[in-house]
């Protein structure tokens, strides 16, 4: 390609909104440029990488037996609902001109249940792998940093369906290695973490996550050791039983004191050595989940246990007054009415703790559980800076992280929603099983960028670049130095190797500027020294410029590709 068929679309100066590396220097480079909140358009360049992430992607997956598909971005939210996992907070919602509701989807395994389901007749045709690269639309309240949390998405996604959960879990064990590969070709420095199946408690998911200070969503880790989690997988080492003698229990009365904080600093104690009861409602039921004062409940590690699809709702002031005859802020476990009492297990093995009383102005004291009271015990926490790993006692700490994607054993989670089966050896019919991976490649792209850059501009891995090559002729108007140019440009496209020949009227120096900006791997510079026969060639993240003959310019490149 050349410069004055595909302009270079580069800036020097930003508006002061552009916080992450990623976003900074993709803007700068002529990759994306910001629409809306959220919302970037991808010029030239900016495709092209693109273009190059999907080749590598399908030549990964081409020897695995899948085909290529383009599923609906639009849904009728009623097809949705059918499989009971319609999420309203981060699924665009539009009317039609007949009033009905659709989805801007976010995710297409519905899709390819509906699709396939439909074509799946006998276990002959299983295993059946399809993928795709489509738009997703997520309606992200605070949209940030670039592509890293965008609402508009591109992506891939593959889906695989099997006869048995046996074949599902060797064919899923296959294709994990399948996107690690694809990860690493990518120059990723990724880690694979385990999280709650958003499907069944009977499996996990594997995300890909790449540490990150820009990224936004947070894992735990230990420095020490190595250990690193999801904030919902986090193994925490619990401390052991206090080994005080139990006091007698003691009602007390707190005029006017509803928070943990004004609690602990009315009976002068550490918000750890409080118990806090939370009322949710759910389903028709009440409930209650206990943890430290100090902690925040997990909600969904208490739909996990539920077993349930809805988002858990905090009781309404009317439901609390229902179940603990009290005003809110004084709910405690000992004699609460609700239908079920969930314990974290930190709290049993404490001593001599503090509860709501369930009475307006009152708690209790000296409150010890088995005594006292007695729930569902369980792992219900968010974990907390400080916390204590349970592999070597060090402190944990918090990182963020940009997901690069994941991986989710679906089993006959929705095969079982709409009763589709196939007719398997025996003759009997059988409910189909299900794995679905995705890798959102915008954010690749950015997180490609957060690794791979330095004070001039980005630094691409050469699968992905752009260009693989830049020719940049010192001056354009001499025709000696354009017929180098020209002839090593034209070479390389015969090798079908990505060049860019930037054929500008402009300084060298600015065209060093932009192809840097730009990352294009290699650099080859055209100028006066072709008069001894040579050229320079530079590699983009190495300081030396080397001097090399004319003739051995093609080969000098192939040893870089």
């Amino acid at each position: 390609m050349k410069t004055t068929i595909m302009p270079v679309f580069t800036l020097r100066d930003l508006s002061a909104d552009v916080e992450s590396i990623s976003n900074q220097l993709m803007t700068k480079s002529g990759i994306i440029r910001k629409f809306a909140p959220g919302v970037h358009n991808l010029l030239p360049l900016g495709v092209r990488v693109l273009r190059n992430i999907e080749n590598i992607i399908r030549e990964e997956i081409e020897d695995v037996g899948v085909q290529e598909v383009l599923m609906a971005s639009l849904s009728p939210v009623d097809f949705l609902e059918t499989f009971g996992f319609l999420n309203n907070e981060e699924n665009f919602q539009i009317k039609d001109k007949n009033n009905k509701n659709l989805a801007l989807l976010n995710s297409n395994e519905e899709l390819y249940a509906f699709t396939t389901f439909h074509e799946i007749k006998s276990y002959k045709q299983l295993p059946m792998g399809l993928y795709q690269f489509q738009k997703k639309f997520v309606n992200y309240q605070k949209p940030k940093n670039g592509l890293i949390k965008s609402r508009e998405i591109y992506s891939h996604d593959l889906c695989y369906m099997y006869k048995d959960k046996a074949e599902m879990e060797k064919g899923f064990d296959t294709m994990i290695q399948v996107y690690e590969k694809i990860l690493e070709r990518m120059n990723l420095r990724y880690h694979k973490i385990e999280k709650l199946s958003p499907m069944s408690e009977d499996f996990i998911s594997i995300n890909f996550i790449l540490e990150n200070e820009f990224g936004t969503e947070e894992i735990v880790r230990c420095h020490k050791c190595g250990y690193i989690a999801s904030k919902d997988r986090v193994e925490i080492k619990l401390l052991e039983n206090e080994s005080v003698e139990e006091r007698a229990k003691e009602k007390i009365i707190t005029p006017d004191i509803k928070t943990i904080e004004q609690l602990a600093s009315f009976l002068n104690c550490e918000p750890r050595r409080i118990v806090k009861t939370i009322i949710y409602h759910i389903e028709d039921k009440n409930l209650a989940v206990l943890v430290r004062g100090d902690r925040d409940v997990d909600e969904n590690k208490i739909i996990k246990t539920i077993g349930i699809k809805d988002k858990l709702e905090l009781a309404e002031e009317h439901r609390v007054f229902k179940v603990t005859k009290a005003a809110t802020g004084f709910a405690g476990p000992i004699g609460i009415d609700v239908d079920s009492l969930y314990v974290d297990e930190e709290i049993t093995h404490m001593k001599n703790f503090v509860v709501g009383a369930n009475e307006t102005d009152y708690h209790y004291i000296n409150v010890n559980y088995g005594r006292d009271f007695e729930g569902i015990i369980g792992d219900f926490k968010t974990p907390k800076e400080g916390d204590l790993c349970n592999c070597c006692g060090d402190k944990l700490s918090f990182q963020n992280t940009i997901n690069l994607g994941y991986a989710n054993k679906l089993g006959t989670y929705y095969s079982d929603k709409i009763k589709a089966t196939f007719k398997g050896e025996d003759g009997k019919g059988h409910a189909i099983n299900m794995s679905y991976f995705n890798l959102n490649l915008e954010r690749i792209m950015a997180a490609m960028v957060e690794e791979n850059n330095d004070d001039n501009g980005i630094i691409w891995p050469v699968d992905v670049a752009p260009f693989k090559v830049a020719i940049l002729p010192v001056f354009v108007n001499n025709e000696d130095i354009m017929e180098v140019a020209n002839k090593i440009y034209k070479d390389l496209k015969n090798m079908k190797i990505d060049v860019l020949l930037d054929d500008r009227d402009e300084r060298v120096g600015v065209k060093f500027k932009d192809s840097d900006l730009m990352g294009i791997p290699l650099r080859v510079t055209i100028g006066k020294r072709i008069q001894e026969g040579n050229v320079e060639f530079k590699v983009r993240n190495e300081e030396d410029i080397k001097i090399i003959p004319i003739e051995k310019v093609l080969e000098k490149i192939k040893t870089y590709i």
